[in-house]
């Protein structure tokens, strides 16, 4: 197959969920996907549960298969995202296709968290042919407030960030993301002392029982694991863990202020007495 280009023309298909369509069989097949010795019988199982939209090259100079495949489960939920055949993903010529159709399609409940992922796979695509990073870009390389996610493998996001990366001192970086000193950056628990307000990894204090004396960083690129207290009294918790924050063992909390962003799983399942505890603004994944 000759390399797309953004001159080349295609138009989207939607085949519905439990409507055979022989059209889908054979666009697959010339698409050089295996359908195996049932091909029928297989296409009905790839609707049976959800439509498929496929974008469809329309250039006579390319042979006519599927470039995209939008997988849904029922209407309204996307459940999963494929380039020309069900084991590949969106080539980067692409992306901005895919990215207009999901705007556009206002059925899909989900679709924010694709879209984020295809704006994420177009911005570090774009910092690989870049020298000069800014501010910003170092913040985004350096999943500061969070991981990146693409549609394809995560290996893939690390092999491009150290692409990125590859030559640059990390530690002036950091410093420049953080507007600290020297002094008040740890890369990694071993170099994490009481003068420590950011932290790029995690933090293990599991084995600490007592938080009276405590000085945690102000930030976390990292999670953070307290699981050896049980009550706490005048701790200073950081303002932002972009991982998880582990305080499972924990029964009393008086004037507690947790930090206003955990980026994953909040855990406090122990937590009973309480007395003026603030909650986090917001917490990305499970409480």
């Amino acid at each position: 197959m000759k390399t797309i280009d953004k001159k080349s023309k295609g138009k989207w298909i939607k085949f519905k969920q439990g409507v055979f369509n022989t059209n889908l069989v054979h666009m697959l097949e010339d698409g050089g996907i295996d359908l195996g010795p049932y091909p029928n019988k297989e296409v009905q199982n790839i609707i049976k549960d959800g439509d498929l939209y496929c974008y469809h090259i329309t250039d006579t100079s390319l042979t006519p298969t599927p470039h995209i495949m939008i997988k849904t489960k029922g209407r309204y939920l996307i459940e999963e995202i494929y380039g020309s055949t069900f084991k590949s993903t969106v080539s980067k010529e692409l992306l901005p296709i895919l990215k207009r159709k999901l705007r556009i399609e206002s059925k899909f409940l989900n679709k924010h968290h694709y879209l984020k992922m295809i704006s994420n796979e177009m911005k570090l695509n774009k910092l690989m042919n870049k020298k000069n990073y800014t501010k910003a870009d170092l913040k985004f390389l350096y999943e500061i407030e969070e991981q990146i996610e693409i549609l394809g493998d995560s290996k893939e996001v690390k092999t491009k960030i150290k692409k990125c990366l590859d030559g640059r001192n990390m530690r002036q970086d950091l410093i420049t993301i953080f507007g600290c000193s020297n002094e008040e950056l740890a890369i990694g628990q071993n170099e994490f002392t009481s003068n420590t307000k950011y932290l790029y990894g995690d933090l293990d204090l599991h084995e600490v029982f007592n938080g009276v004396n405590i000085i945690l960083p102000k930030v976390i690129i990292g999670s953070l694991n307290l699981t050896g207290l049980t009550a706490t009294e005048n701790i200073q918790m950081p303002d932002f863990v972009r991982g998880n924050l582990d305080m499972r063992n924990i029964s009393q909390a008086q004037e507690l202020v947790l930090p206003y962003y955990v980026g994953k799983n909040l855990h406090l399942d122990s937590l009973k007495d309480v007395n003026n505890l603030q909650l986090p603004y917001l917490v990305g994944g499970s409480v």
